[in-house]
C-alpha cells in the first residue's frame, strides 16, 4: 500500500549476516500494528532455512523472500526501499551500505569496529548491537515515524559516498 514502507536486505540469509535478527525485529513491529514490509534478498544458509521452515503468520505474511537476484532486479530493490538494514557481524567493509547511501537510503549495521568505521551512527544511519531484537526494532520504528530523519540520513550517506568512496577519491589516495 501506499502508505506501506519498505524494509531490505541484500546478502547472504545467514545468522551472522543479522538476517534472523532482522526478521525477529519485524515480527516484533508487525505484532505492534506497523505496517511494512521486509524483502530480504540472497542466497539462503542451510541455517536461516530451517528458521524460516518455523516462521508463520504475520512473519510471512509480510516477508518476501527472494533467492540472488540480477543486478537490475537489485537496482529496483533499492530503488523502492525505504530502509535497509543488514546488523552483520562478518563484514570486512560493507560496500552494501555504500550501494544503498547512493538511493539515498538510511542505512542499520552492527555495532562492530569495521562498522562504525563506515556508518556515523545518527548522522546517516544507526548501529546497533548484534541480534539485538528491541534496538533493531527501535531504530527502525524511529526510521518510519520521522520521514524528514530518514530522509537527512539518507542524504548524509549519499554525500558521504560521493566525497570519500568514489573511484576518483580513492585513486588520489592510492
Amino acid at each position: 500500500g501506499e502508505d506501506e514502507k519498505i524494509v531490505f536486505y541484500v546478502g547472504a540469509k545467514a545468522f551472522v549476516k543479522g538476517a534472523r535478527g532482522l526478521v525477529l525485529s519485524m515480527e516484533k513491529l508487525w505484532n505492534d500494528g506497523v505496517k511494512a514490509r521486509l524483502v530480504l534478498a540472497g542466497g539462503m544458509t542451510l541455517e536461516f532455512e530451517d528458521f524460516w521452515k518455523k516462521q508463520e503468520g504475520v512473519v510471512k505474511e509480510n516477508t518476501i523472500v527472494l533467492d540472488r537476484i540480477e543486478e537490475s532486479e537489485k537496482q529496483d530493490l533499492f530503488d523502492a526501499g525505504d530502509i535497509f538494514s543488514m546488523v552483520s557481524t562478518s563484514e570486512s567493509f560493507g560496500i552494501v551500505y555504500l550501494e544503498a547511501w547512493m538511493y539515498k537510503l538510511p542505512v542499520i549495521g552492527a555495532d562492530i569496529d569495521v562498522i562504525k568505521e563506515i556508518i556515523d551512527d545518527g548522522e546517516d544511519g544507526y548501529t546497533v548491537g548484534f541480534d539485538n531484537i528491541d534496538q533493531i526494532a527501535q531504530k527502525i520504528r524511529t526510521l518510519f515515524s520521522d520521514d524528514e530523519l530518514r530522509e537527512k540520513m539518507g542524504r548524509s550517506g549519499y554525500e558521504k559516498v560521493m566525497s570519500e568512496y568514489t573511484w576518483g577519491k580513492k585513486f588520489e589516495i592510492l
